[in-house]
């Protein structure tokens, strides 16, 4: 009796193993399915990352680079970084102002997110060398000086020295006085974890003047490398 043999597919099973065809191909199937990625943060920021090469142009500009930060939305806030963008500027530093950026602070625009807020902020905070923190009891910059306390601690602190504070509250000269608690403090606190982050890193100033020599003085350290 001649032995009938069948044609064997692309799994190996021949013709008249219909069983074995049919759960092979599911298998082929199965094996076809791409499972797409969840979104992140870190798949939204890569692409971004490698375009503007974060790492060249920080590392090999000779300006030092600062991140203004800061109350940011009323008409004496504007002005006030304005100005002070433009004194640090003359002493020879590149300054990001976001008042200056208006492809994300452009508040007759409807097409602006939150989203895109976040991304452009954090793209100027990994191009600078420094985060100038205005002290305030701003979420916005809060969140940003710790980005970069972050980063200059445990990223690359060759490449980000870090935060400086200016505090300039007139209420801060005011001595305590503990015969006036309560309502009647004239005092002005200010949070101390901040406080205590500033202070380890670049220090925290109560005006202009120190603070830019402060910044004169790191700029000579940064070019001396």
């Amino acid at each position: 009796m001649k032995k009938t043999t069948g044609k064997r597919g692309d799994c190996g099973h021949t013709s008249k193993s219909a069983d074995a065809r049919i759960a092979c191909r599911s298998r082929q199937e199965t094996a076809t399915v791409k499972v797409a990625p969840r979104a992140s943060l870190r798949h939204v920021l890569a692409p971004q990352r490698r375009r503007k090469n974060l790492d060249a142009d920080t590392k090999k500009s000779s300006l030092l680079k600062i991140y203004l930060g800061g109350p940011m939305f009323s008409a004496a806030d504007i002005e006030y970084n304005l100005k002070l963008a433009k004194k640090i500027r003359k002493e020879g530093f590149e300054v990001y102002c976001p008042n200056e950026n208006m492809s994300i602070n452009d508040k007759n625009r409807t097409d602006i997110t939150a989203e895109r807020i976040y991304l452009a902020d954090m793209l100027e905070i990994e191009r600078s060398n420094v985060f100038l923190c205005q002290v305030f009891e701003d979420a916005g910059t809060m969140w940003e000086s710790g980005y970069m306390d972050c980063l200059s601690r445990k990223v690359d602190p060759d490449k980000y020295y870090g935060c400086i504070g200016l505090a300039t509250d007139i209420r801060l000269q005011t001595p305590p006085n503990p015969k006036q608690p309560g309502v009647d403090n004239q005092t002005f606190y200010l949070n101390q974890f901040a406080v205590g982050g500033l202070k380890l890193s670049l220090g925290i100033y109560s005006n202009e003047t120190d603070l830019i020599e402060r910044l004169c003085r790191l700029r000579d350290e940064h070019h001396a490398k």
